[in-house]
C-alpha cells in the first residue's frame, strides 16, 4: 500500500514540475511621444557617471548670446543660424571659454534662385555657398547641426553632407528619421544625433518635462544629447537650474564632439 502511494505521488510530481521561480524581467518603458524622441529605455540600467551634452541653437531674445556665454558652462555648444549676423566677438569669447560653435542649417522651403530670406535655404545650395557661411567662424568651426526638416532628399542636403565630409567636420541631425541610420553609416564617427529637442515654441511643463526625460535617459543608458532652440530668457533659466542641479548629482555635461565618439546607435 505504502509503494503504491509513493508510486502515485512520484508520477504526479513527474506530471506536474515544480516551476522554479524566476527574477521579474525587466520592463521596456516608451519615453511620452510628446515632442519627445520614439527611443526605448530598458529599465533596471543605472549608469554611475552619466553624461549629458546640451547644445543651444537660436537666440531668440535680446543679449541671449551674452547671457549663455555667461551662465552656462564652456561644454555647451552653440549653433548659430547660417544667415544669422554672427558677430567676430562671440566667436572669439566661445573660442576663448572653449564652447563648441556649429552651424544650423534651418528648414527651408523649395524655391528657385537665391534665398528667399532668414527661414529660407536655397535649393540649389552649392560649396561655394556653405564657405561663405563658414567664413564668419573660421576653424573654429566644429560641424553643422541641420534641422529634421530639412528634406534628407534634395540638393542642399547632399551639398552639405558632401561638404561636412569633405572638410572631416560633425554631422550633426536633430532627431532621428527614417535615414538616419544611412547617413550616420556614411559618416562614421563623425555624426551624432539629438536624443531630445526643446522646441522654439516649448514653454513651462514641457520644457520641465523635457529636461526631465533627458536625465532619465541620460542616467538609463550612459548619456543623451540634448538640443535647445533658445527662444526666452525663462527656458535659459530653467536650462540654467537644470544643469546645476545634474552637476551636484555627478552628473557630467560634455561636448557633442565627445559624444559622437559612443556606440553609433544609427550605423
Amino acid at each position: 500500500m505504502v509503494r503504491k502511494i509513493m508510486i502515485l505521488v512520484l508520477l504526479f510530481t513527474m506530471g506536474n514540475p515544480v516551476i522554479a521561480s524566476s527574477p521579474p524581467q525587466q520592463s521596456i518603458v516608451p519615453l511620452s511621444n510628446n515632442g519627445i524622441s520614439a527611443r526605448f529605455l530598458k529599465g533596471g540600467l543605472c549608469v554611475s557617471t552619466p553624461e549629458i551634452s546640451v547644445t543651444v541653437g537660436h537666440f531668440g531674445f535680446e543679449g541671449a548670446i551674452e547671457q549663455v556665454l555667461t551662465l552656462l558652462p564652456s561644454s555647451v555648444t552653440l549653433a548659430f543660424d547660417v544667415y544669422s549676423k554672427l558677430e567676430k566677438k562671440w566667436v572669439d569669447r566661445a573660442k576663448e571659454q572653449g564652447n563648441s560653435i556649429f552651424l544650423t542649417a534651418s528648414s527651408f522651403k523649395f524655391i528657385a534662385g537665391n534665398a528667399a530670406g532668414p527661414t529660407s535655404l536655397n535649393l540649389y545650395t552649392q560649396e561655394s555657398d556653405i564657405q561663405e557661411w563658414q567664413k564668419y567662424v573660421g576653424d573654429s568651426l566644429k560641424g553643422f547641426l541641420i534641422d529634421r526638416n530639412v528634406c534628407q532628399g534634395t540638393r542642399v542636403f547632399a551639398a552639405l553632407a558632401s561638404y561636412i565630409k569633405k572638410q572631416n567636420l560633425l554631422l550633426f541631425l536633430s532627431e532621428p528619421g527614417e535615414n538616419t541610420q544611412a547617413i550616420c553609416s556614411d559618416h562614421p564617427g563623425k555624426c551624432s544625433v539629438g536624443d531630445i529637442v526643446i522646441q522654439l515654441t516649448d514653454a513651462g511643463d514641457l520644457v520641465e518635462h523635457k529636461l526631465e526625460a533627458t536625465r532619465l535617459l541620460a542616467e538609463k543608458q550612459g548619456y543623451a544629447n540634448l538640443i535647445v532652440f533658445l527662444s526666452n530668457s525663462e527656458m535659459l533659466t530653467a536650462l540654467k537650474n537644470w544643469m546645476i542641479s545634474l552637476e551636484e548629482k555627478k552628473f557630467n555635461f560634455v561636448s557633442i564632439e565627445k559624444n559622437s565618439t559612443k556606440e553609433n546607435r544609427y550605423g
